[in-house]
């Protein structure tokens, strides 16, 4: 599985440490979000980069993506298919979590964990 990284927020310097830390193959980013802007879209493009130089996976994860840095620097945290897999079931036992049908309006940063998680991942992986 190709190495990726999502980043929404994190921009300038600290971005560029992170990719030459971190090689991905691919990073993905969005278009209309980040600091200063202040107006709501109910839509947004999604931006895959390929990144030349960038790493095949060493291990089975597959996703790396970020802390917020608010005490320093964001730190990576990476994401093996089991333990996504693990977590979403954890979300899906909690009565009211989104689940078939759902409409979701995810107020935070993808980003963060919880938001990308719980906010993303669990809607996108519902099944209908």
């Amino acid at each position: 599985m190709p190495r990726s990284c999502c980043w929404a927020g994190i921009r300038g310097r600290e971005l560029e440490r992170l990719l030459d830390q971190c090689r991905p193959q691919l990073y993905v980013s969005f278009r209309g979000s980040g600091p200063g802007r202040r107006t709501f879209h109910d839509e947004c493009e999604v931006y895959v980069r390929r990144l030349r130089g960038g790493r095949r996976a060493q291990s089975e994860h597959c996703l790396v993506h970020f802390t917020s840095g608010s005490t320093g620097f964001a730190k990576a945290v990476t994401r093996s298919p089991q333990s996504l897999l693990r977590e979403l079931e954890t979300f899906r036992r909690i009565e009211g979590m989104a689940g078939p049908g759902s409409r979701v309006l995810l107020l935070g940063p993808v980003s963060h964990s919880f938001n990308l998680v719980a906010g993303c991942c669990i809607t996108w992986t519902s099944g209908r």
